[in-house]
């Protein structure tokens, strides 16, 4: 997870496991929408709401590469990303998927991303 998403999570008390879980039905092909450009939707439901009514995370997604949270709302407070925020999302994913595993290790370390756990 980027850092942005992960002081997000942190703030709304989203537990760890909840956001592996979520990856890892992005893994078996269980999100919300594709939203083009690596991007798709998932919904996470936690504190006893349901996923409908709980928060939606935008993960950057190519399949048997990488999965990163980059971005998270709560539906109560937001309906959907603008125009704006998805062709910024867009080219942050274009950037992610070009990334080697080593280029990911060293962003870890670096504290740009984070890992799950």
């Amino acid at each position: 997870m980027v850092k942005h998403f992960y002081r997000w999570a942190r703030k709304e008390k989203i537990p760890v496991e909840i956001l592996a879980k979520a990856i890892d039905e992005v893994l078996q092909g269980q999100y919300e929408a594709s939203l083009g450009g690596y991007l798709i939707k998932k919904r996470i439901a936690f504190n006893n709401r349901g996923k409908r009514g709980s928060s939606r995370t935008i993960i950057c997604y190519q399949r048997g590469k990488i999965a990163i949270y980059l971005y998270g709302f709560l539906k109560n407070e937001k309906s959907d990303l603008t125009k704006k925020e998805l062709l910024a999302l867009k080219a942050l994913a274009k950037v992610l998927v070009q990334l080697s595993e080593d280029d990911i290790q060293t962003a870890i370390e670096q504290k740009e991303l984070c890992g799950i756990g």
